[in-house]
């Protein structure tokens, strides 16, 4: 082989060589990141899923102490006016009660500001020989924290109990099974089964280790959990150099083992969750990779340095893309979350037959409701049925299947029977088969604006001064009443009789007086369903409905006569006025509301004509 061929063959293989290294190292940290980004984003989440148990968990504890009967009966007895061994026996009953309804809670032990245990309850998780075992001294009261009892770990959590003068008067402490901390990194694990996780007390240096041991079974995996408490573990002497806000990512050598150890502080706690994985094959993989190829490279190395890079772009650039989409989701979810809880529109989301799912606090506020109640209720059981027809919840209906939304004016009735105008947006969420699964509800109060509305209207149908219907508004009403068909009904046309004298000898603000007086002596000889309204002037129409006989009409007529003969005692007079009335009769008489008015009005001027104070029929 001559020498040029030699040093050709030498420079393709160096070329190939270069041409390798150039493309698979920088590939090969790529990787590496990606990997470690990712699993941070893992760890990530389920530091946030394990934060927001533990809140709820506080929630729980905040609701058993802020339970008013028994809360009044503890700050009895430390005013010393009501006796411990009552105080503990109503205590304990109140609290038996109320433990029911959480599986994981393993007991509840309250004690009284003085440090006397007034009642030690177990719950679904618990039993009474375990929770004796509890020593007061082992207990935090400042913070959530841990108990050991038996070599078995479960969750404290402390809750004030504060008095009606904003006095802390005891504590509640629950104390929780680890269960549903363990069900949360079982079913969020995205690692593999030789991951480790563990909540660390960097300040106590304490180490909760949570043994995830896998199990085969014939449909899946589960999980053997058991939780361990370390005192100053390897754990927690590695976390010390990570101690910060964000989360933190360390590679190092753990149990005489390569390991990567992930740190997530909990906010507002001491508490953080490390995550330890074994390091993978991925780098070893990757350099074996790298020798084949370069060897294969060796022959062909154009066409493979060519080829391997566009097999890897497509890889890469998917990587890339779901990083971007999950950090993206990432976002999009706790900016929803957040909006959804702070925002001060109500909101609520319901399934198809309105069952509330969830709601925000804004909605609560609205209906006067706490977290507790809500899970009790249907939306449909705060609308106001008076005011909200079934027509209009048909067409709800039909727009929401038809487009997915619909947005109107709904009234409600808070949990004290308060009225609430809601100006209501409704939007559909439906499944990958269309089918509406979740309704949400977004309400902006219009009460105020309602009922303004409401006002004016009433102003517009009422006499400004006697406070009776006007005209207008009896007219609507006669229409309704005929419209209806009655069998028997009547319209008495009623002018008062020497009032211009009045108003001349003492003045209109005497006979503004001698009219507001008017009206409740009229009403007092009508029935409940009859109606009077003030027309104009000292005119008065009266509409008697569902009569018996048409003679009631001149009963109920002559009655008013007489009573308005008597004298009306003023602010500084005694006047005396009369009444004169015309009757018309539907049918006889007429049957539209105007024919009526028009023979009652002559049958009233026949009745002054015939010498005032008495009634007259129309002909």
């Amino acid at each position: 082989m001559s020498l040029l061929s030699r040093r050709v063959i030498i420079g393709v293989l160096i070329t190939g060589i270069i041409a390798s290294t150039s493309t698979l190292i920088p590939l090969f940290f790529y990787l590496d990141k990606t990997e470690d980004r990712q699993d941070l984003a893992y760890a990530s989440a389920q530091a946030l899923a394990v934060e927001q148990q533990l809140t709820h968990y506080e929630q729980i504890a905040q609701q058993f102490a802020s339970r008013s009967q028994i809360r009044q009966r503890l700050a009895l007895y430390l005013d010393q006016q009501l006796a411990l061994a009552q105080v503990q026996q109503e205590t304990a009953a109140r609290l038996a009660h109320a433990v029911d309804f959480i599986p994981t809670l393993v007991g509840v032990i309250r004690i009284a500001a003085n440090g006397t245990e007034i009642a030690r309850v177990a719950g679904e998780s618990g039993t009474t020989s375990l929770l004796k075992q509890v020593n007061l001294s082992q207990l935090n009261l400042h913070r959530t924290d841990y108990i050991n009892l038996s070599g078995h770990i479960y969750i404290s959590v402390v809750a004030p109990i504060i008095s009606l003068n904003n006095e802390i008067i005891g504590h509640d402490v629950l104390l929780f099974d680890q269960t549903e901390i363990i069900d949360i990194l079982e079913h969020l694990n995205k690692f593999d089964a030789t991951t480790e996780f563990s909540l660390l007390h960097l300040t106590r240096k304490v180490e909760l280790h949570f043994s995830l041991t896998p199990i085969a079974t014939a449909a899946s995996t589960e999980f053997n959990a058991n939780v361990r408490e370390l005192i100053n573990s390897e754990a927690v002497t590695v976390a010390h150099a990570l101690v910060g806000q964000q989360p933190q990512l360390h590679s190092g050598v753990f149990h005489n083992l390569h390991h990567r150890h992930f740190y997530i502080p909990l906010s507002e706690s001491n508490w953080g969750l490390w995550v330890t994985q074994p390091e993978t094959s991925l780098r070893e993989e990757l350099l074996v990779e790298l020798l084949w190829v370069s060897g294969i490279i060796f022959l062909i190395v154009a066409i493979g340095a060519y080829l391997l890079k566009l097999y890897m772009r497509p890889i890469i650039q998917q990587q890339q893309l779901q990083q971007q989409q999950l950090q993206a989701l990432n976002r999009q979810l706790q900016l929803a979350g957040m909006v959804f809880e702070k925002t001060h529109e109500a909101i609520v989301i319901t399934d198809v037959d309105l069952r509330i799912k969830r709601a925000n606090q804004a909605f609560l506020n609205l209906l006067n409701l706490s977290s507790k109640e809500i899970k009790q209720h249907s939306l449909s059981d705060f609308i106001d049925s008076n005011k909200v027809s079934l027509r209009l919840t048909e067409t709800v209906r039909k727009h929401l299947q038809q487009q997915d939304g619909w947005q109107g004016e709904i009234w409600y009735r808070t949990a004290k029977g308060e009225p609430i105008a809601a100006l209501q947006t409704i939007t559909a969420v439906r499944n990958q088969e269309r089918t509406v699964t979740q309704l949400i509800h977004i309400f902006n109060d219009v009460t105020a604006d309602q009922l303004a509305v409401e006002n004016i209207k009433q102003q517009a149908l009422t006499d400004p001064l006697t406070g009776l219907p006007n005209r207008a508004a009896i007219n609507h009403q006669i229409t309704v009443l005929l419209h209806n068909a009655p069998t028997h009904l009547a319209v008495l046309f009623l002018d008062l009789d020497k009032f211009k004298p009045i108003n001349d000898t003492y003045g209109h603000d005497v006979g503004d007086q001698l009219l507001r007086c008017i009206g409740p002596r009229i009403k007092a000889q009508l029935r409940h369903h009859d109606v009077v309204a003030r027309i104009g002037g000292d005119e008065f129409v009266i509409v008697l409905n569902a009569l018996t006989e048409p003679k009631d009409a001149e009963a109920i007529a002559q009655k008013l006569v007489l009573a308005l003969q008597q004298p009306f005692v003023l602010e500084q007079h005694t006047v005396t006025v009369g009444a004169s009335v015309g009757i018309a009769l539907y049918p006889q008489h007429g049957e539209y509301y105007e024919t009526l008015l028009n023979k009652a009005d002559n049958a009233m001027y026949r009745a002054k004509e015939s010498g005032r104070n008495r009634y007259c029929v129309a002909e």
